[in-house]
């Protein structure tokens, strides 16, 4: 994750306005600026980048088509079809529209029947997009598969030591991370964060406190029991070859904390032979959710909990999922047994030792003289 998105610095606050009217930069500081013990902070950082971003490229758009700096109807037709042009999905683009939605009710201080029209948008734009699948719902996500290949890497890490080197520590280390995320399914900036303060790994309990949640609130986490053998293991031999000097579970070679973005770029290498291009630790999310639909239908209303969702709409996405891997296994499995079936019936066909077992020879008879 890039700096700019999970730190806040006066610096940063400044740029995420640069070129928006001096009214509303004004307005922008006194909202986020992190020396104002005064500011109020309403968005968590990733929420104020984001909307920021969004909303100055709005404001480019308009500006080149002459058209004032404001949220209109028509500056929103524009800012709409220049995103399609660029080849956008109905998702993101509801996403845009939605962030503009939130600049005007925070910085331009509109609200009721002055952004109706607005607010009908985001709404008519928000139900086109549910019927739309995400780009990176293209490839399905096993829950299953993905846990697996976590703990193929620990296999493997484990026969190899410790003493093999970086090697097998960073296997060891990239497996614990799909198995860990798995059970504890939190985004790309809690998981890169743990701190071994915050994990209880007698009782299987890992805390994320609210600096690091992107909606403020603490999070409590449990998983199973393997998974904290696992860690227990990480720390106490494999992470501890380096002995770090930090509380950071998650190391990069050398011993230092390892970045977000090295733990996202070695998922996605880990990953890669599973889905095309590899899983982003996002994904996480998207696969325990599935798990639990997939485990049975009474347990779908759990995946909005799980992942602190608002909107129980992402729940009827999971049912989808869900469908889609067990069609995926149940048209594998019909394949498998169709091609024995056809083996059989060459091999009856040619009523021939040979056919009825490929890899015997037949015997040789020998002439007697």
């Amino acid at each position: 994750m890039a700096y700019c998105n999970t730190v806040t610095t006066r610096q940063l606050i400044e740029k995420d306005c640069m070129g928006w009217p001096a009214e509303e930069q004004a307005r922008w500081l006194a909202l986020f600026d992190p020396e104002d013990p005064l500011a109020g902070r309403p968005w968590v950082r990733q929420t104020a980048y984001q909307c920021a971003g969004v909303y100055s490229r709005y404001l480019a758009c308009v500006r080149r088509l002459g058209m004032p700096d404001a949220v209109t109807p028509d500056g929103l037709r524009a800012f709409i079809l220049a995103c399609e042009r660029q080849n956008n999905v109905p998702r993101t683009i509801a996403g845009y529209v939605a962030a503009l939605l939130k600049i005007v009710r925070l910085v331009h201080r509109r609200s009721g029947t002055e952004i109706a029209w607005l607010c009908a948008t985001v709404q008519r734009l928000d139900e086109a997009a549910a019927e739309t699948p995400k780009k990176k719902n293209s490839h399905v996500v096993d829950a299953l598969a993905l846990y697996g290949r976590g703990k193929e890497l620990i296999l493997r890490a484990q026969r190899l030591g410790p003493d093999a080197g970086w090697r097998s520590i960073q296997m060891y280390r990239d497996g614990l991370w799909l198995c860990f995320g798995l059970n504890v399914p939190e985004r790309l900036r809690a998981l890169a964060g743990t701190r071994i303060r915050d994990i209880d790994v007698e009782a299987r309990l890992a805390r994320y406190g609210p600096e690091t949640m992107k909606a403020k609130v603490e999070s409590l986490r449990t998983y199973r029991k393997e998974v904290g053998d696992f860690l227990d293991e990480w720390l106490t031999v494999f992470r501890q070859k380096y002995d770090p000097g930090h509380d950071c579970v998650w190391i990069a070679k050398g011993g230092g904390p390892a970045s977000a973005a090295a733990l996202y770029m070695a998922m996605r290498k880990a990953t890669g032979d599973l889905v095309n291009g590899g899983v982003s630790p996002h994904r996480f999310r998207d696969a325990a959710a599935t798990f639990l639909v997939q485990a049975g239908p009474e347990h779908a209303p759990l995946a909005t909990p799980v992942l602190g969702h608002r909107s129980e709409r992402m729940t009827r996405h999971y049912f989808e999922t869900a469908d889609k891997i067990k069609a995926s296994r149940e048209t594998a499995a019909f394949m498998a047994s169709g091609e024995e079936l056809a083996a059989k019936a060459a091999r009856a066909e040619t009523r021939s030792t040979v056919a009825l077992s490929p890899h015997r020879r037949r015997a040789t008879s020998r002439r007697i003289t």
